[in-house]
């Protein structure tokens, strides 16, 4: 998201100022923090090479809580793609996400991205296997479940300075989703970090955003709603953003917002996160 966030800016600073655009190498790090006092750290690479190609990389690392136990989940992405400034670009992409010892998730991803005049559309099939065990009282059951799904965006310009976008994606589970489905409650009590995952084992999700751009500053307004496939709890998100080009060199950004359940009267999740790039030919 950072990584479209970057080349959507250049894009706009180019049309703006009428130049030829080369889009810079970039690296991104960022942390958040949410009320759940969970604290997650990231660093995304995105690298050009002579020939046009952009090779990607990111590690990230989290630690969330729970009242008897500390959780820390680790990240891993790596990609390569062809120049995102031609009308036709594609980019494969690896992501591994896990806990050790109790769950982890590898997923292969090949995004197709249509630059047209004024807009942009970006199609994304995923494949996604994921292992975990749930540490019970008499025994551990190992699970593991296979997904496809579809991710989409839809960016159009609606003038030199405001923009507007459509996401969303929706997954298909293998019938082994079943176990975590019917053993809710257990995950929950059991591995309460899996539970708070439910958010992550993505049904469908919708969102739309709204973007301004003023000089060397974007704003933003996030609004997004996704269903969880083990809980059929919908959750719906909420975020503002700003993001400051402070040098040729270097960028900063900012995104406040919270998540809360749409079913349930409970308070909702909040969350803030800042960023800081550094940017080169």
């Amino acid at each position: 998201m950072k990584l479209a966030l970057i080349l959507f800016f250049y894009l706009g600073a180019a049309r703006a100022q009428d130049f030829s655009l080369v889009l810079p190498s970039s690296a991104t790090f960022d942390v958040s923090r949410d009320s759940n006092q969970s604290i997650n750290n990231g660093l995304q690479l995105d690298v050009g090479t002579a020939k046009g190609y952009r090779v990607l990389g990111g590690v990230s690392s989290s630690r969330s809580r729970d009242s008897a136990d500390t959780y820390h989940p680790r990240g891993l992405m790596l990609g390569v793609g062809t120049d995102p400034i031609d009308i036709w670009s594609f980019t494969l992409q690896y992501n591994y996400w896990g806990i050790p010892q109790e769950i982890f998730s590898n997923s292969v991803g090949l995004t197709t991205v249509y630059m047209g005049l004024g807009s942009q559309l970006s199609l994304t099939p995923r494949f996604k296997k994921i292992h975990g065990e749930i540490n019970g009282p008499v025994r551990t059951t190992e699970f593991n479940v296979n997904s496809f799904g579809l991710l989409f965006d839809y960016v159009l310009d609606l003038s030199q300075v405001w923009s507007w976008s459509l996401f969303g994606e929706g997954n298909q589970y293998s019938p082994e989703i079943a176990l975590l489905q019917t053993n809710i409650d257990r995950i929950m009590i059991l591995a309460p970090n899996v539970g708070e995952m439910t958010n992550s084992f993505v049904k469908n999700s919708v969102g739309t955003a709204i973007d301004y751009r003023i000089k060397k500053l974007t704003l933003g307004l996030d609004l997004k709603t996704s269903t969880s496939v083990i809980s059929n709890t919908r959750f719906r998100t909420v975020s503002i953003s700003a993001h400051k080009k402070l040098t040729q060199s270097f960028g900063l950004g900012g995104t406040l917002g919270n998540t809360r359940q749409v079913e349930a009267q409970v308070d909702p999740t909040r969350f803030l996160s800042i960023s800081i790039s550094y940017f080169w030919p």
